[in-house]
């Protein structure tokens, strides 16, 4: 891949936002393989927009709410025009195993967290929104 630049662009959906055809699936900055660093994550999330990805996927269990904080810090000031894809549902149980719980009234009780606390993604399961680029 040395020297090549991905300029496709997918449309998410029937009538989503069109994003780059490779984004940055941020799992490994929560310490989900090992422990992890907040400030170099940042800058791998700066460094990604200024190559021009425009999508990023995290989760609420990556870190338990960690990754999404973190996705917010680095997007302050930066987020016309990215698109955050998040998924939820996962639960914590008793001696490591996860759970999950998709029901309307789980997910419901956990969405007022989630768009104020983290990355203030959208607000629906494993579905993307772009926030529209401001004009000039």
């Amino acid at each position: 891949m040395s020297g090549t630049v991905v300029t496709t662009r997918r449309r998410l959906g029937k009538a989503g936002p069109e994003v780059l055809g490779i984004g940055l699936g941020c799992m490994s900055l929560s310490g989900v393989y090992g422990p992890s660093d907040d400030e170099a994550g940042i800058r791998l999330i700066h460094r990604a927009i200024e190559l021009g990805v425009d999508h990023f996927d995290s989760s609420d269990m990556y870190g338990w709410g960690q990754n999404e904080e973190l996705l917010g810090r680095a997007l302050k000031g930066r987020r016309n025009g990215i698109v955050i894809a998040t998924k939820f549902g996962q639960t914590r149980r008793s001696g490591g195993a996860n759970g999950v719980d998709g029901r309307p009234a789980a997910s419901a009780a956990r969405m007022p967290s989630i768009p104020s606390r983290r990355c203030r993604a959208n607000s629906r399961s494993s579905t993307a929104r772009r926030r529209p680029r401001r004009a000039s």
